[in-house]
């Protein structure tokens, strides 16, 4: 039977420091969906509309590309672990495949549950020693910040559904 070395545990110390560049690159793609809510919510219906469909698709594009970050991680990975990390990254790529393809009531909600496997997920990998140890951090909050605003985009387009 052949013995894999194991990654060393993190500290939990290692956990808070999050590059510079990673805060940029996580937060500002899914900082813009709270600022299209409120913008769908003030904006008239038609252009407010506009901002739902941008929202759907930014924050497809940007679940897809969580799971190129995730399929990247598993290069290199040993085998118990590959298996794992491919299986996270492809249903990552399937959901936002699908929010892409879907209506728009679906797919926000899609989307939410995306976001919400996201922040669990990658922070029980990064614990695990499969990420950064930073994404302990970082992936929970950055997809609260996702769920927030696809939450109040849905909101929009639900109340849009009841006006007419």
């Amino acid at each position: 039977m052949s013995s894999r070395p194991r990654l060393p545990r993190r500290r939990r110390s290692d956990a808070a420091t999050i590059p510079p560049l990673s805060l940029i690159l996580g937060y500002g793609p899914t900082a813009l969906l709270p600022v299209l809510a409120v913008a769908s919510a003030t904006l008239p219906q038609k252009p407010g509309f506009g901002c739902l469909l941008v929202g759907q698709l930014s924050a497809a594009s940007v679940l897809i590309f969580i799971g190129g970050v995730r399929r990247g991680l598993s290069f290199g990975a040993p085998d118990e672990r590959l298996n794992r990390q491919v299986a996270t990254a492809l249903g990552y790529f399937f959901i936002g495949l699908a929010a892409m393809l879907v209506p728009i009531g679906p797919a926000l909600v899609l989307l939410i549950l995306g976001y919400a496997l996201a922040g669990l997920l990658d922070r029980r990998a990064a614990r695990a020693g499969e990420a950064p140890p930073y994404f302990a951090t970082l992936r929970p909050a950055q997809a609260a910040v996702a769920v927030l605003g696809l939450a109040g985009l849905l909101a929009r387009f639900l109340l849009l559904l009841s006006v007419g």
